[in-house]
């Protein structure tokens, strides 16, 4: 309520009767409300609500598609909890720059334990659970808090770092679940829900949260440092809607219920939320699951194939207008690619029915490919389209270092170190390489020792299987050496 004043400060006297005016229509308003209840004075009928807010239906047209999606989805979002050892270091720890807020983390003074907090989502009704494998990665314990109050003890069946998938196992009965979608025929704008334990707030109230927004994007790569080195990710669904510390794990699902996607990662300036999300596609999930499923482990697919983007000038001096795809540059030698007909210059439009708009998409779906899957690819030459199908093989890291040319190579040695005036840390001897291989011409000599590789440093072979895995075929790699004591930078393309 305000008074106006004049110039001189004395209230207007035209203002307070009018104030007193309100008073007294209010006072009757409020005994002719009394009168016609013919009862003692209530809140409720005082302010009576237009619907009663004990009602446990919405109808359809109130609640929207998105409403009713939700529900569907809400009681298999489960809050989930790890524990980490004492002093047990985790393989992720620098995930704290990208993923540290995002997880929630905490640490209990009462046990000495470090804690983080995610979300997950089961996606069967025998009680399997899908989450993001940072979420868990390392962790001696993980539990799960389900909406309906019931807390389990997981198992970890196996996981897929290359694509930051989890997948876990409920022992109960009666255990809610959703529906897996496909995300292959997401569209931008099209609406999405995400679900989950934000903020660790389930540990108090086991209701999730849920956020509603759009597909912002396909088939995004996103690059993060885990501390050890940079690792990208391929193919991600990008969304404005709201994902928030702790939210990480929690499924993305569409207007009809179904699950698209697992909300692994956020892209921020503060810490929170600013309408850039992403999240892995289901159908990137779902060869995790199913490789997991068979053999317990994930092994990535070596295609053997390098391809790049069709430019403007391209299309036009081969009269390519209206063709996307990507154009094939390399062909690993005696890879299965080869063995099908792939060669240099062959223009390659679809990826296992998926049509391929330019290399993001060519890289979002060969990530995807586990050993032993069959690939096939729609391939375009002289104005005809063929089929070229292999079965990719498992990516081997001795096939690996013979494309880079290393012939030979051991652990460092104090002895060795000593020797040839290294520093005596743990790293990788090159003890014979090809000279006609990509780290030979890149300037790399017999007695260098690696110290850094792809921003990962180099402790042991399992380090550099771990960056090479994760490679395709075009990228540059960035390493760095050294030599008599002295570091040095070089690059190579794989």
């Amino acid at each position: 309520m305000i008074l106006f004043r004049n110039r001189s400060g004395i209230v207007l006297k035209k203002g307070i009767w009018a104030l007193v005016a309100a008073l007294v229509l209010l006072l009757a308003g409020f005994l002719a409300g009394k009168a016609i209840r013919g009862g003692g004075w209530s809140r409720e009928g005082f302010f009576a609500p237009a619907y009663s807010p004990s009602a446990q239906t919405v109808s359809a047209e109130r609640a929207g598609a998105l409403a009713v999606a939700a529900q569907s989805v809400l009681p298999a979002v489960v809050s989930i909890e790890t524990e980490y050892e004492p002093l047990q270091r985790r393989s992720n720890d620098a995930f704290e720059n990208f993923f540290r807020d995002f997880l929630g983390e905490r640490r209990s003074d009462e046990y000495n334990r470090k804690h983080s907090v995610g979300s997950g989502v089961v996606i069967s009704p025998d009680g399997l659970v899908l989450t993001a494998e940072h979420v868990v990665e390392g962790a001696s314990s993980i539990f799960a808090a389900l909406p309906d109050g019931r807390y389990f003890q997981l198992k970890l069946l196996g996981d897929d770092p290359l694509n930051d998938v989890a997948l876990l196992k409920i022992d109960g009965e009666s255990i809610p679940y959703v529906a897996l979608g496909d995300s292959d025929i997401l569209v931008q704008g099209e609406w999405l829900i995400a679900a989950g334990n934000p903020f660790g707030l389930m540990a108090g109230d086991p209701q999730p949260t849920i956020t509603a927004g759009i597909v912002s994007a396909l088939m995004r790569t996103i690059q993060i440092d885990d501390g050890q080195g940079k690792k990208a990710y391929h193919g991600l669904i990008q969304t404005d809607a709201s994902i928030n510390p702790g939210n990480s794990g929690g499924p993305l699902v569409n207007a009809r219920g179904e699950l698209v996607g697992i909300n692994n990662a956020i892209f921020s300036t503060s810490g929170g939320s600013q309408g850039i999300g992403f999240a892995i596609p289901v159908n990137t999930c779902k060869s995790s699951i199913e490789s997991i499923l068979k053999n317990g482990e994930v092994k990535r697919g070596w295609l053997g194939v390098g391809v790049t983007d069709m430019d403007e000038g391209m299309k036009q001096k081969y009269r390519l207008e209206g063709v996307q795809g990507v154009i094939v540059t390399k062909v690993f030698p005696q890879s299965a690619a080869e063995k099908a007909g792939l060669l240099p210059g062959q223009i390659i439009t679809s990826f296992n029915g998926i049509s391929l708009k330019n290399t993001r998409w060519w890289n979002g779906i060969s990530m995807r490919v586990t050993a032993g899957q069959e690939v096939v690819l729609s391939v375009r030459e002289g104005g005809k389209t063929q089929e070229r199908s292999f079965h990719a093989p498992a990516f081997l890291l001795d096939s690996a270092l013979k494309n880079m040319g290393i012939q030979n190579m051991k652990p460092l040695t104090y002895e060795f170190a000593i020797r040839h005036n290294i520093r005596p840390e743990k790293g990788l001897v090159l003890l014979a390489l090809n000279e006609k291989g990509n780290l030979y011409q890149a300037g790399l000599r017999k007695n260098d020792v690696l110290r850094v590789v792809g921003g990962r440093k180099i402790y042991e072979e399992a380090d550099l299987e771990v960056v090479l895995s994760r490679l395709l075929p075009g990228e540059e790699l960035e390493l760095i050496a050294e030599r008599r004591g002295y570091y040095f930078k070089t690059q190579i393309r794989w």
